[in-house]
């Protein structure tokens, strides 16, 4: 389980919706970065992966968290080699030999780019191949294609990098990048934010639609509720959230709404204590 499943429990999303209404936000704007391939998945956790690099080299004061494909490398022993048919076995086989040079690989890149704030081709390329390693991560098995990157993926994820606009994110006071919650995240089988800064709580999404829909709001709440529940890993305590955001990565625009307004005749602890309760029975 992960916040995002248990977010999709049928329960879990009608408490949602009754207990949060949604702000209604008049959203403009031309798309700049549109897919360049149909595998819009991979990519967007590509450009996780390639977001944080850049905040990174822009932040030098950052605090980051480990790569999830990294805990894959972690492991690694542990991953039994098991399939159905011969494919499956081979693809298994291939993927566990395979992850330690990818990790490798991704880690050169990204010490150079933290040197030269220069993205390589190499280092697009990297990010693909993180994100074809979180597959196994998030479903128990890797994909088919499993280390082999297609053009068109580094094309678009070239084009997303283009698109950010540096200077919306420069923190004043605190950045942190895929934070986890401690025992909060452990509550709901695994979850870490994208980005905290300055009391913003952001969601990166790269999608075609500039829009909010209920999903994504569901899941930033859910963020925020992880964020009143445990401390985030490393810290003693956690940032004051004042304002939960999305960045449109596709639009290169960030859009952002208050705590306070979402939370308005909310009884927030009577919320978290259902939360807890609900995340230990489906857990």
């Amino acid at each position: 389980m992960s916040l995002t499943s248990f977010l999709k429990i049928p329960k879990v999303k009608e408490k949602f919706k009754e207990v949060f209404k949604k702000p209604l936000l008049k959203l403009e704007g031309e798309i700049i970065a549109p897919p360049q391939t149909t595998n819009y998945g991979l990519v967007g956790t590509a450009f996780d992966y390639l977001m944080r690099f850049v905040l990174e080299y822009h932040n030098p004061s950052v605090i980051t968290f480990p790569w999830v494909a990294e805990q894959v490398l972690v492991d690694l022993d542990d991953i039994l080699i098991v399939g159905d048919t011969r494919e499956e076995l081979d693809i298994m086989s291939d993927f566990v030999e395979s992850v330690p040079f990818v990790i490798n690989f991704a880690r050169d890149e990204h010490k150079k780019f933290n040197v030269t704030g220069e993205a390589s081709e190499r280092l697009l390329r990297a990010c693909i191949l993180l994100a074809q390693t979180d597959v196994f991560f998030r479903i128990g098995r890797p994909p088919r294609n499993y280390g082999k990157v297609e053009e068109g993926d580094v094309a678009d994820l070239f084009e997303l990098m283009k698109a950010i606009k540096v200077e919306d994110f420069i923190a004043k006071e605190h950045m942190l990048l895929n934070p986890t919650f401690g025992e909060a995240s452990k509550l709901v089988g695994g979850a870490d934010a994208d980005i905290i800064m300055d009391g913003v709580l952001i969601d990166i999404k790269t999608i075609k639609d500039l829009t909010i829909k209920r999903e994504h709001f569901n899941q930033l709440i859910g963020y925020y509720i992880l964020t009143r529940i445990g401390v985030i890993d490393g810290m003693t305590k956690n940032p004051e959230i004042k304002e939960l955001g999305i960045y449109f990565s596709r639009y290169g625009k960030i859009v952002k709404f208050s705590v306070e307004e979402v939370l308005k005749d909310v009884e927030l602890n009577t919320f978290i204590t259902w939360f807890t309760k609900k995340a230990k029975e489906m857990f």
